[in-house]
């Protein structure tokens, strides 16, 4: 792990995550799609293969950018670029830096959902608006997903 990462996230991100396996699976009563223990343990898999993704995207961010760094150093000690070429270089870089505050987000939310799977596993797929089910293949499809699609499409509406 970079020394960029490690500076940069905050360590709850990056200390190592207890798997489902310790926690007792509770029956739910009051829902009416219960996700089994093989479910949730698929659910997690997912949730930790993004979050390795997302992790590795950012070192590659930070590989880059430090790269950049040395160029743009290197290339001061001989002054033959063109200003157009600055700028070019400029916008190259603020769009990395975009992106990388994207995928920190994203990885934000793949712990988010992580935290909320062992703190309480029973309620993992349940709305945070409207208490029903997110549903088994919108999990599948976005892990982290906290509402159900007809909230989401609401919230997305402005309504």
């Amino acid at each position: 792990m970079t020394k960029w990462i490690r500076e940069t996230l905050p360590w709850t991100l990056l200390r190592p995550v207890i798997s489902f396996e310790h926690f007792q699976f509770l029956s739910f009563r009051d829902r009416e799609m219960t996700l089994a223990k093989n479910q949730l343990a698929h659910l997690e898999r997912r949730l930790l293969d993004e979050r390795d993704r997302a992790l590795k995207a950012l070192g590659l961010f930070d590989k880059t950018a430090k790269s950049d760094r040395e160029s743009v150093d290197s290339d001061l000690s001989v002054y033959t670029d063109h200003m157009a070429d600055q700028g070019t270089e400029a916008m190259e870089r603020e769009k990395a830096a975009v992106s990388a505050t994207k995928e920190g987000r994203y990885l934000y939310r793949i712990e988010e959902a992580l935290r909320r799977l062992y703190n309480d596993p029973k309620n993992f797929g349940v709305c945070h608006t409207c208490g029903t089910d997110v549903g088994l293949d919108r999990l599948d499809a976005l892990p982290h997903a906290r509402y159900c699609i007809d909230c989401k499409r609401k919230e997305e509406s402005g309504g």
